[in-house]
């Protein structure tokens, strides 16, 4: 079977087989991040605006669920936004017209980072015995065999493909409904984290939330204070990866950008906003 078979295989059992974002639609704002975005920061930076606003106790830790949640998982207070956070694909039913009006649905958040970056981090976090049993290796994979993913899906890996598919299935509904889909990006909560926490609460109508609040929760989620309230429960908690300390380009040879400049190139149907042709 082809590439473009397997990816049609794999993003219809993806965004028809597995409806989790219409299904629990009873929130009012799902947060859906691609792997290794910044997933926890932005939950754990709603958590702290909501915390001030409605006098709540501060979350454990980042991963804490009782005032930003997962779909599955419900945050513990009703009486404030019900947000969850989740790493589903829409169904394809999200691109159709008014279907947000139609059934009431949630506004979404969509977080995204280069995919470049992604499959780092992904790999630095991850490599070892676990990636190994993973890919079914018999020795822990290079960066390049990493990198390669499988198409097929049968691996159960966040690959460059799963990456793929998670960029093409948010863009089409971002590109049928602006008003209730806002896309953000890692690279700019980096560079102006209170500017783009303040367009997220906008989007999701957070009321009563003031400059001096989004301050507050910038400052109390920087990288050495959520390294300080990590969740010593989960199994990978010492692993929290910082990579920019050297650049994402130092993990690719020739033959994988120019593997991953034909992926991107054919495959990639919703940039972003991203240039993948630049590697400087």
């Amino acid at each position: 079977m082809n590439r473009e078979l397997h990816l049609l295989r794999r993003s219809a059992n993806r965004q028809i087989f597995n409806p989790t974002v219409i299904k629990h639609r009873n929130f009012d704002c799902h947060i859906a991040t691609a792997k290794q975005c910044g997933t926890h920061w932005i939950k754990y930076l709603l958590s702290l605006v909501l915390c001030r606003i409605y006098d709540l106790p501060l979350p454990d830790h980042i991963r804490d669920d009782s005032v930003v949640g997962h779909t599955k998982n419900r945050p513990v207070y009703e009486n404030i936004p019900q947000i969850a956070v989740t790493h589903s694909h829409p169904h394809y039913l999200l691109r159709m017209p008014r279907i947000f009006e139609m059934w009431d649905l949630p506004r979404f958040v969509v977080l995204v980072r280069d995919p470049r970056d992604i499959l780092v981090s992904t790999f630095e976090k991850t490599k070892g015995e676990y990636l190994q049993k993973k890919m079914r290796m018999s020795s822990p994979p290079s960066f390049s065999e990493y990198l390669c993913g499988d198409v097929s899906g049968r691996r159960r890996i966040a690959d460059i493909w799963d990456t793929v598919l998670f960029f093409n299935s948010w863009g089409a509904v971002l590109a049928a409904h602006e008003d209730y889909v806002l896309a953000i990006t890692y690279e700019d909560m980096k560079k102006d984290t209170a500017s783009i926490l303040h367009r997220v609460c906008d989007h999701i109508n957070i009321r009563n939330f003031t400059d001096d609040i989004i301050a507050w929760a910038v400052d109390n989620s920087s990288r050495e204070k959520m390294r300080e309230n990590l969740d010593e429960k989960e199994p990978q908690y010492e692993k929290s990866v910082n990579i920019e300390e050297k650049s994402f380009q130092d993990w690719y040879n020739s033959d994988d950008r120019a593997f991953v400049d034909e992926v991107l190139g054919k495959h990639l149907k919703y940039d972003f906003g991203y240039d993948f042709k630049d590697w400087s």
